[in-house]
């Protein structure tokens, strides 16, 4: 019963993640994408590949602590994939937390009990749901607040 109930509640959200990116994907104007890098020096988008690698980093400690927290060890080559994954998959549809709780319980859970996991992620719970989120109201100011990609307005709720 449980076991169903996990697959229906990660298939929901699943669906929820590929819906929203699809609407996403149908609403960029690829053209304008394309025009927009072509116009960027070789420099620029090196920066950006870096910066935007650099920017998901910090999120790696929700990752170390919950590891911390097991009884299984792991890898930092591990760690590091699967924060990685966590996080940009986290960053891009949100769900307040409740993404990157399922997905790194399903990463670092294998060789754990249910009650380890769920000690593990509510040490970081709180943060989770508003621990970088400094980031989302300055964004919202950007947007919302100084007319900057007015485009993006239509996003607000994620």
């Amino acid at each position: 019963k449980s076991t169903i109930l996990q697959l229906m509640f990660v298939a929901s959200v699943l669906i929820l993640v590929l819906v929203e990116i699809s609407k996403i994907i149908r609403d960029v104007d690829w053209n304008q994408v394309s025009d927009g890098l072509l116009s960027q020096s070789i420099f620029s988008i090196i920066m950006m590949l870096i910066l935007g690698m650099f920017s998901v980093t910090p999120m790696l400690i929700y990752d170390i602590s919950i590891t911390s927290f097991l009884s299984e060890k792991f890898n930092w080559k591990y760690i590091l994939k699967s924060g990685w994954i966590t996080n940009t998959f986290t960053n891009i549809a949100g769900f307040g937390g409740i993404l990157g709780a399922t997905l790194r319980a399903s990463f670092y859970g294998k060789k754990s009990s249910k009650k380890q996991v769920l000690y593990a992620i509510s040490k970081i719970a709180l943060f989770l749901l508003a621990g970088l989120s400094i980031y989302c109201w300055v964004s919202l100011f950007i947007i919302f607040g100084l007319h900057i990609g007015a485009g993006l307005t239509k996003y607000w709720i994620w």
